[in-house]
């Protein structure tokens, strides 16, 4: 039986492309050249700069002398600053303890001095304060009275010398202190000594971990150390008097420097003089560990090898970089692929924490948009042709006639309702096309809402024995383009039919009344004789029945389209007075006084001026009713503000109650206005007077506002809206439309002002 060959087995085969075939060998490489160059260049720079211990120890030196007289001007600074601190000397000479005080102490915590020491002219201590040695505590003890004219940074400076300095035993230790003069009106009244202790001063002069420092008095004694010895050990820092000689009159570059072992850990010293302005107060010793050659040497080393080793990290870093940035920017390359091909899911999925990053999330939230777009857009073409089928419905079952006609003229859609108003079916297209000829006439065009806007106003047409209210509108597209148009028509025949009925009973109703009425106003014109009660009655009925006439045709034409059309410019002082001429004598017969006021002649207004004359005549006309026999009526112009001529009328009346102020502008609202003595004043009118007053002031761009106090008076403000008056004078009526301006009684009228 023949064995079947063994399944030779599958092995896994990785793939790598060639880039990185090429480009890790050659990262490998470029590493290691560039560790080993760092390596070299280190240790080379490393040894150049390698130094002997003696330079090191002079280098430390020449830091001490620097550190040294940094310390020195500081503390000069600060004294001379409190010697010329205003009020000072003055305190000083004074012996004023209590008024030092606080600035001794606040410029001693600022400037961070130990001690600060004010002394009078005979050098003893008017107020000095040190800081106290306790733990924990940050404060400063007061002393005086102590006599201090022996030493000799006082007495120097008492003769006028500043900048001396000293050490100064107290009894919190040894004080380094620099003097200068307290001078009052060029008088030397005393001293300034600004001071720190030896710890401040030699952790001043230490300046580095490396070096170490000792300071010495005047007789080799050791005052204070960086190093922390105990006694026993102290013993290692004797300066011999020999020493403390060379030391002393070194000129800095012959430095004495020995070798000694403190704590077991040998050790190099060099001694300078502690040069202190221009006084020497003893001698300063160097001192640095006698190992350091070995572990500069050694610290040589690993800085090389450091060098090394960040060199190397830089191009793995970088290697590592450019790689990740190339993947992100690869990925952002095939999403961008695959959805140029459709796929409309893909998504880079990246976060913006660099340029590519940004890059794919700001592709990944391009594609969401344009899938948001995509798919709000299927939903508004579902929505519209959902609407579009109930707004066929709709149009269908609406009582108003509805055309609807493309560009070529073909009516694409005509309703039942516009069947029956055009007759037949078969003389629609020619109707239509009549009905917009007559349209389409205007040139006046207004938006109705997005894509129609209107063409012309609405029109009425004849068509037949029927009177047609038509209006047509434009249908356009996005772009603008007019794509169709369409014509809204409602049957307004019974409507026209009643308003010529109205219209021509008011007509018959208001000569009816008239001719009585100018019969009666010519009577009074030129008869001396006083009216009896009586005709004054009828002529206040019949005043009132000419206004309800009036107020039954205006009711119904307060239109501001209409107004702004027929508006023209008006001078104001001759408006007023034309409408003054027109109520005066309906004042005087009733007993008023009627009083005109022009605060400004010259004005100019734009108005329909017989709207304008009825609104303001029908303001004086409620003044004139409500005012008992023996009142006062005012028709002023007030002047101008924010380009509005404010006027008013006012009187001395009855007045409105407060509850039904809010109301007097409502139409149909009457009140019951009393008397002073509670009768109810009772006059013919429907209540629309003010109401529509107001609706006509508003359509010129104006307001009307009420302002009353009942038994005290009424008083009506109005505006308008001042224009340019033009460049030609505007004719003069030729009537007595002009006369003085009066000046009103004081007292007369109650403050009703807004």
């Amino acid at each position: 039986m023949a064995q079947s060959a063994p399944t030779p087995t599958r092995r896994r085969v990785f793939f790598v492309s060639w880039r990185w075939r090429l480009i890790i060998p050659l990262a490998i490489v470029l590493t290691l050249m560039a560790m080993a160059g760092a390596y070299l260049v280190a240790l080379r720079f490393g040894g150049g700069v390698s130094t002997s211990q003696d330079n090191i120890l002079l280098e430390a030196v020449r830091g001490v002398n620097t550190r040294t007289g940094n310390l020195y001007q500081r503390q000069l600074q600060e004294a001379q600053r409190i010697a010329f601190t205003v009020g000072v000397p003055e305190a000083v000479a004074r012996n004023e303890v209590d008024v030092l005080q606080d600035t001794l102490e606040a410029t001693a915590r600022v400037a961070n001095l130990d001690s600060v020491i004010l002394t009078d002219v005979n050098g003893v201590e008017v107020l000095g304060v040190q800081r106290v040695s306790i733990p924990d505590v940050d404060d400063y003890a007061v002393n005086s009275g102590t006599a201090l004219a022996d030493q000799q940074l006082v007495a120097d400076a008492l003769t006028g010398t500043s900048g001396s300095s000293g050490l100064v035993r107290t009894p919190e230790g040894i004080l380094l202190f620099v003097s200068t003069p307290l001078r009052s009106d060029d008088q030397i009244v005393g001293t300034v000594l600004a001071g720190n202790n030896m710890d401040a001063l030699t952790a001043e002069l230490q300046g580095s971990a490396v070096a170490q420092v000792a300071i010495y008095g005047g007789e080799a004694q050791l005052l204070q150390t960086s190093l922390d010895l105990d006694d026993p050990t102290r013993q290692a820092l004797t300066l011999d008097t020999a020493l403390q000689r060379q030391a002393l009159a070194t000129d800095g570059r012959n430095v004495p420097v020995r070798s000694l072992t403190i704590s077991g850990v040998p050790h190099r010293a060099a001694y300078i003089p502690l040069n202190y302005g221009q006084s020497t107060l003893g001698v300063v010793a160097v001192l640095i560990p006698d190992n350091l050659p070995f572990a500069t040497g050694v610290a040589r080393q690993l800085t090389a090898v450091m060098a090394a080793g960040i060199a190397g990290m830089a191009v793995v870093v970088t290697f590592v970089g450019v790689a990740a940035i190339s993947s992100r920017t690869e990925r952002v390359q095939r999403t961008a692929e695959a959805l140029a091909a459709g796929h409309k899911t893909a998504r880079t999925r990246m976060r913006p924490v660099d340029e590519a990053g940004a890059a794919g999330a700001a592709l990944d939230q391009y594609a969401n948009r344009v899938l948001r777009e995509q798919n709000a857009m299927q939903q508004t073409l579902q929505r519209q042709r959902r609407e579009t089928n109930h707004l066929a419905s709709v149009l269908t079952a609406l009582p108003d006639g509805v055309i609807v006609q493309d560009t070529a003229g073909n009516l694409t859609f005509v309703n039942e309702a516009a069947r029956r108003l055009l007759n037949t079916s078969t003389n629609i297209q020619e109707n239509f096309a009549r009905m917009i000829q007559k349209i389409s006439g205007s040139n006046k065009r207004h938006t109705l809402a997005p894509g129609f806007y209107a063409i012309g106003d609405p029109q009425r047409i004849e068509m037949g024995e029927k009177m047609l209210n038509a209006q047509a509108a434009a249908i356009t597209s996005v772009s603008g383009e007019q794509v169709g148009t369409v014509i809204v028509m409602r049957d307004m025949t019974e409507m026209v039919r009643q308003e010529q009925r109205r219209e021509r009973l008011l007509q018959a109703v208001e000569e009816q009344v008239q001719a009585p009425l100018q019969d009666i106003a010519r009577a009074s014109a030129y008869d001396d004789t006083p009216l009896d009660d009586f005709t004054r009655e009828i002529t206040k009925r019949a005043v009132a029945l000419q206004k309800l006439v009036v107020e039954m045709r205006e009711i119904t034409t307060v239109d501001v389209d209409e107004i702004q059309q027929v508006q023209k410019q008006i001078r104001l002082d001759t408006f007023i007075w034309a409408v003054a001429n027109e109520w005066r004598q309906i004042a005087q017969a009733a007993g008023l006084q009627f009083y005109v006021s022009i605060e400004r002649n010259g004005m100019h207004v734009l108005g329909e001026e017989r709207r304008l004359r009825w609104a303001v005549g029908n303001i004086i006309d409620n003044a004139i009713k409500y005012t008992p026999p023996g009142g006062s009526v005012t028709l002023e112009v007030t002047g101008e503000s924010k380009g509005q001529a404010l006027m008013r009328v006012r009187d001395n009346g009855a007045g409105i109650a407060a509850a039904e102020l809010p109301h007097v502008t409502t139409r149909f609202y009457r009140g019951n206005p009393v008397t002073k003595t509670g009768a109810i004043i009772r006059t013919p009118g429907m209540g629309q007077g003010l109401h529509t007053a107001e609706q006509i002031f508003k359509a010129h761009g104006g307001f009307l506002r009420v302002r009353s106090k009942p038994s005290i008076g009424t008083a009506v403000y109005f505006s308008l809206p001042v224009t340019s008056a033009q460049s030609l004078d505007l004719p003069r009526l030729q009537e007595d439309f002009e006369g003085e301006t009066v000046k009103l009684p004081e007292n007369q009228f109650p403050d009703l002002r807004l």
